[in-house]
């Protein structure tokens, strides 16, 4: 009986190491480039990066969209802040201690005029040096903006470039050959297999049985053998 169940398991052995094999070639080749690989995480990082350094691009194209609208809400800002550090014009003639308040009509009525003059040229001032002081408030906040947006482009930059530095050696870290993995058991198996199966055959060979050689074949295909069987006919 054991004729025939070496030879079997040898076989079976045998298909158990090829399969073995392949499945650590298999095993390899995904783990390097398949869907959970380093090489399709570093994609989406790669990806992920690239739209936040868009996203900054966009902002930073963005500070200079409306200059003029810009200047004008900065100048109207500047504008009204002058005018409210300049000190208020009197409206009924001088204050000042060392000089009494004039109760004359004549001097009442001519002085008014005169402030309503010089609280416009204030304001005419103001608003001047609004407008002239603008345009540097608001390119300067541009540039500014566009500094802060360019450190943070070189931050995502050089995040992008180290993470793909490592790359190689997640990729190396992730290939397993079969020598390696499964590469040495399944070989052991086949070799096994392999001596199970010479020696099963060899055990059938001198039992009378088929050898693999040509003497067991004509074991089989000899008319003595034919003659030895019984197949309940006549003898």
């Amino acid at each position: 009986m054991w004729q025939f169940v070496l030879p079997a398991v040898g076989m079976a052995a045998q298909v158990g190491g090829s399969l073995l094999n392949a499945s650590g070639r298999n095993s390899g080749y995904d783990n390097r480039f398949g869907p959970n690989s380093p090489l399709a995480a570093e994609r989406a990082r790669q990806a992920e990066y690239q739209k936040r350094a868009d996203e900054v691009l966009t902002r930073e194209v963005s500070r200079f969209n409306d200059t003029p609208g810009q200047m004008a809400t900065k100048a109207a800002e500047l504008a009204d802040y002058f005018g409210k550090k300049s000190a208020p014009l009197p409206t009924s003639g001088p204050t000042d201690t060392a000089m009494p308040v004039s109760q004359s009509r004549s001097v009442l009525l001519d002085a008014k005029p005169k402030f309503d003059k010089v609280a416009a040229y204030n304001k005419q001032q103001g608003d001047a040096l609004g407008n002239l002081r603008s345009f540097g408030d608001v390119f300067a906040d541009i540039g500014h903006g566009v500094r802060r947006d360019r450190m943070e482009l070189g931050t995502i930059n050089n995040f992008r470039q180290g993470m793909a530095s490592i790359v190689p050696l997640e990729m190396n870290a992730a290939y397993k050959p079969p020598s390696q993995d499964n590469g040495a058991l399944g070989d052991l198996l086949k070799l096994g297999g392999s001596l199970m199966t010479m020696y099963g055959l060899s055990g059938m060979g001198s039992a009378g049985g088929f050898s693999g050689t040509p003497q067991g074949l004509s074991t089989y295909g000899s008319p003595g053998y034919a003659a030895s069987m019984n197949y309940g006919g006549p003898k």
